[in-house]
């Protein structure tokens, strides 16, 4: 794999040379986190350089390919995987026409669509709600009028468990505009957890920026295996370039399991609070250095 990674940055490289349409950046994700106010771990959450190929005709811009090569200090975990490795080339349709990805990528649901969680220091729903949020597939993607459009089928992955979600198909309809961002997603996937079961959800996701404060909510509703969490986040400036953020998380799933040869349901509900802060530093106009405090409760 690292040798496949080499020869794609060498042959973009030499695209770059040649037509110059290649555009090279990378990040720092350095994270002091703090748990319970008292045990303290600082981690390279993640290093990253990331690698575009844009081809354009007359007609703009046609064709797009993404390789993004990363390193963190824990990079055998969840919170690693869950947020790095994209690698995806894109076909551009002409204006207002539907364009193609495939490759891996984020899936359209909910806040991941719009919201950029790479650097994201508190939780979000989408660990609880989809068990994924990076998958490899195929996505059709676009504008009509003032709605966006995605529609994805990808192939199933869980970075959270052993357990699969197969085949999930997953669809979004937004409203972007410059008073607000919105949308509707939906979910839907064969659930492997035992006995197979289809995995159902419902996603509302608004944006709102209400100067100097960004305000970002989701509610999501569940079935098969029965979930529903709401969550919260808020972007303040705090001061002297850092900028702070808040998060609550609130999800509830009723879980069966087994007990004396029957099968039992339990309510398990799931409440996460916490603070950061985020002081970003700017090598060049496309490098950057992030230092992150994370509080969590």
């Amino acid at each position: 794999m690292k040798y496949r990674s080499l020869l794609l940055f060498c042959l973009l490289l030499f695209s770059s040379i040649v037509f110059g349409a290649v555009d090279i950046n990378g990040a720092i994700d350095a994270r002091l986190e703090i748990t319970d106010f008292k045990d303290m771990r600082y981690v390279l959450h993640g290093a990253e350089v990331n690698i575009k190929y844009t081809y354009a005709n007359e007609g703009g811009d046609r064709l797009l390919a993404f390789v993004q090569v990363p390193y963190s200090s824990h990079f055998k975990s969840d919170m690693f995987l869950e947020h790095y490795g994209d690698a995806y080339l894109v076909v551009k349709g002409s204006l207002r026409q539907p364009n193609i990805r495939i490759g891996r990528f984020d899936i359209p649901f909910g806040l991941i669509k719009n919201f950029d969680s790479h650097t994201t220091l508190l939780p979000q729903l989408f660990d609880k709600n989809l068990g994924l949020k990076k998958d490899i597939g195929a996505e059709i993607f676009g504008y009509y009028k003032i709605l966006t459009y995605d529609l994805a089928f990808t192939q199933g992955f869980n970075s959270f468990e052993k357990t699969r979600n197969d085949r999930p198909i997953t669809a979004r309809i937004g409203l972007e505009s410059e008073a607000i961002n919105c949308g509707i997603s939906y979910y839907n996937a064969t659930h492997s957890m035992g006995s197979m079961a289809q995995m159902k959800k419902v996603g509302i996701d608004v944006e709102k920026n209400i100067n100097p404060f960004v305000v970002r909510g989701e509610a999501v509703l569940g079935k098969d295996p029965d979930g529903k969490g709401i969550s919260v986040m808020l972007d303040f400036p705090f001061f002297l370039g850092i900028e702070g953020n808040g998060s609550g998380l609130i999800w509830k799933e009723i879980t069966s399991y087994q007990a004396f040869g029957l099968e039992l349901r339990k309510d398990i509900s799931f409440l996460t609070i916490g603070i950061g802060f985020i002081q970003t530093r700017e090598i060049t106009n496309k490098n950057q250095v992030i230092f992150q405090t994370i509080v969590k409760i």
